[in-house]
């Protein structure tokens, strides 16, 4: 589960208990003008056709870590697909976040109110 606070000009992703260790991720900051598009994810859960650096994944379970695909690095957090949302990124290590949050809807639309 990932966490989202505004501090100036950033957005805080803020990755919460036991998902630490999951993803081997704590935070990732990421400047507001990087934030290209948020929308309900529909990458199915468990399954990333790439290869996984460092993080957890059991098809239709988790997703968790960081993936290199053949269009760029992906940031993955998601245990209950239903919550999760991605995040488009420009000028980022990661081109994507695919996150589970508490709200969806509240996160996607706090995200793209920039």
């Amino acid at each position: 589960m990932v966490r989202l606070e505004r501090e100036d000009t950033n957005f805080i992703f803020e990755i919460v208990g036991w998902h630490k260790l999951l993803t081997f991720t704590n935070r990732l900051i990421i400047p507001m003008s990087h934030i290209v598009n948020a929308y309900p994810n529909e990458q199915p859960l468990g399954f990333i056709p790439g290869l996984r650096l460092m993080g957890t994944g059991f098809p239709g379970l988790i997703s968790a870590g960081t993936y290199i695909l053949p269009d760029g690095i992906i940031f993955c957090d998601v245990v209950n697909h239903e919550n999760s949302i991605a995040v488009e990124l420009r000028n980022e290590y990661y081109k994507m976040l695919l996150i589970e949050v508490e709200e969806p809807l509240e996160a996607i639309h706090f995200l793209n109110q920039r």
